[in-house]
């Protein structure tokens, strides 16, 4: 092994991670989340949701393409939630300033890649999801990041009867 190597390593490495915007995660995971599939755990409450609005709104300032399926909250709250942490607002003030938001989102709105967020049922199939980011995907030429808020809730489109198929 040499320091040519070594460094051509840790640059492969860095490359296949998807920074979050939150910087203590980003430094404990080597740069941000491997690409791919990633999977938040933890209790009720514990900021889960948070973290997923924060890693959609760097997406969005990478000009990246997101789609938000969400199975609890109201797409209205998904969409403050990110554009605080786009703007780097906090959400109080979203919620209620509107000149202030305004006026920081005409000086970055040039530099954002695209979001929708749609808000589907509890036990909604997985095609149904699938079928929505690929009519996001004609529409926009690919999605870059697909956050499932709630994942758990997400049906297989079998009844609990015929499998546990969640």
């Amino acid at each position: 092994l040499h320091d040519d190597l070594l460094d051509a390593i840790l640059a492969d490495n860095a490359a296949v991670r998807f920074p979050t915007g939150c910087l203590e995660l980003d430094s404990i995971t080597g740069g941000g989340l491997p690409i791919g599939y990633t999977l938040f755990l933890g209790r009720e409450k514990s900021g889960k949701s948070m973290v997923l609005s924060s890693i959609a709104a760097e997406a969005l300032l990478r000009r990246q393409n997101v789609a938000v399926a969400t199975l609890e909250l109201e797409p209205r709250k998904q969409y403050e939630r990110i554009l605080a942490n786009a703007l780097a607002l906090p959400i109080s003030t979203v919620q209620t300033d509107g000149y202030v938001t305004k006026q920081r989102y005409e000086q970055i709105k040039d530099q954002l890649g695209q979001i929708r967020v749609a808000r589907f049922s509890p036990d909604t199939p997985v095609a149904e999801i699938t079928r929505w980011v690929e009519r996001l995907s004609d529409l926009w030429g690919r999605v870059d990041l697909l956050v499932v808020d709630y994942a758990d809730l997400v049906g297989s489109g079998k009844s609990a009867r015929e499998s546990d198929s969640y």
